[in-house]
């Protein structure tokens, strides 16, 4: 059963982990390799319930296959990727998903023939809610995020910001404990980008998922982020906060090729 509050939130009665309870999500000691190539080189990295971290990095450094190892996408050569205290290195991710995390991709990936109710509506269906259930979750999140006037279009039809927030929309259908954003403000003007900055404000205020989000736009990652992982070369840089990484020489000099 699905519980919708009047702001548009959900829980769903008889889930096995309770929304107060803090869980974590820690990749451990975490390698890649792809032919002769290492795309991430015994990387640590983790967070709890309500977190907010921002995972940074130069072209290449490695964020995307994080996410992808730590979604099912992408199965570790070396390390362990845990959930809760649960091993879920060798997870699908469709188990992922039902284990409560959840990411966007780049490229605002969207369901394009299918309408932005029903985009909304899969996510729901795809942790177990029934078609019932999951059209009135898609309801209430299609109002909440502020796509009700788009809800019966085509998601294909949708400008480049709402369907960003269509993405998280979807994402946040399956009631995530973690969910992972890849790039979301790639190809947003500036006022989409303050946009989606309220909409991650908000989602990590509500304390029911930790946020990890990938992100090149400095402004972005310094206004929401309270923790910030910097890859470089598949491997950590450091970890900080925004002022420390922002004054860090290292990772100027990863961004900027000064020595």
């Amino acid at each position: 059963m699905l519980a919708i509050s009047d702001t548009g939130s959900a829980t769903r009665t008889g889930d096995a982990v309770p929304r107060q309870h803090v869980a974590e999500l820690r990749a451990e000691s975490v390698s890649v390799d792809f032919g002769g190539l290492r795309a991430l080189n015994d990387v640590t990295l983790a967070l709890s319930t309500g977190d907010l971290l921002g995972l940074i990095g130069p072209n290449g450094a490695g964020k995307t296959t994080l996410l992808n190892v730590l979604t099912g996408f992408q199965r570790p050569t070396a390390g362990q990727v845990h959930l809760d205290g649960e091993t879920g290195s060798r997870w699908t991710p469709q188990q992922w998903v039902r284990k409560g995390v959840a990411r966007t991709f780049q490229g605002a990936r969207v369901f394009g023939r299918l309408t932005v109710r029903e985009n909304v509506e899969v996510g729901a269906v795809a942790v177990g809610a029934s078609r019932a259930e999951a059209g009135e979750q898609a309801d209430a999140l299609v109002r909440h995020y502020g796509l009700g006037e788009y809800a019966q279009r085509r998601a294909e039809t949708l400008p480049a910001g709402l369907r960003r927030r269509l993405g998280i929309a979807r994402a946040l259908a399956s009631q995530p404990r973690f969910l992972l954003l890849d790039e979301p403000a790639a190809g947003l003007n500036d006022s989409e980008r303050a946009e989606l900055v309220g909409l991650v404000q908000e989602i990590s205020d509500e304390g029911r998922c930790g946020v990890v989000i990938v992100e090149h736009s400095m402004p972005v990652i310094m206004r929401l982020c309270r923790r910030i992982h910097v890859l470089d070369g598949g491997q950590t840089l450091m970890e900080g906060t925004p002022e420390e990484v922002r004054n860090d020489p290292d990772v100027r000099a990863a961004y900027l090729g000064a020595t």
